[in-house]
């Protein structure tokens, strides 16, 4: 697996490197107290890569450059966004992620080694790609109101860009 992003790229050091992927598929039951079958889809979210490695204690500077990665934010104080690459989230359509959840590091009892943990989200997922697109072509279609600009997003920097240039407008 390899990680890029922020400037720089590194691959998942170690041995052993094992990637999982999941995701949930949300359904509200609709049917209440009866034998009905009904459901409501609950969104797409966002999907999940665990990875698992060993590093050996002899190259402990590869455990600290990847706690870095893990670590890393923008100027904004948000977590840098990687694009990954890897079979398993090539297949599951996972392109880029961050660094979400808890990252694990212990020293092996029986090898001279660390065992390391982590979880990558996906970042901006197809789902969301998609929703998006069809709230900005729907807020495209709708008539605008005298005095109402249309947003056609669902980003929040987008918005508040938006809003900025109303008011000075």
């Amino acid at each position: 697996m390899i990680l890029s992003g922020g400037g720089r790229e590194i691959t998942i050091p170690g041995k052993n490197v094992k990637v999982n992927a999941s995701f949930p598929i949300e359904r509200k039951d609709l049917s209440g107290q009866s034998s009905d079958s009904s459901f409501a889809n609950a969104g797409a979210k966002p999907q999940k890569v665990n990875v698992s490695c060993q590093i050996p204690i002899a190259e402990s500077a590869n455990l600290a450059a990847l706690i870095e990665f893990a670590r890393a934010c923008d100027s904004n104080d948000d977590p840098i966004v990687y694009d990954v690459s890897d079979p398993l989230c090539n297949s599951m359509s996972i392109r880029k992620v961050i660094f979400s959840g808890e990252f694990r590091a212990s020293e092996s009892d029986a090898l001279r080694v660390y065992e390391v943990a982590f979880e990558l989200q996906e970042y901006r997922s197809v789902a969301q790609r998609r929703e998006e697109r069809a709230n900005a072509n729907a807020a495209a279609a709708a008539p605008a109101v005298d005095g109402e600009k249309q947003v056609g997003s669902t980003n929040p920097a987008k918005i508040n860009q938006i809003i900025k240039e109303t008011a000075q407008g």
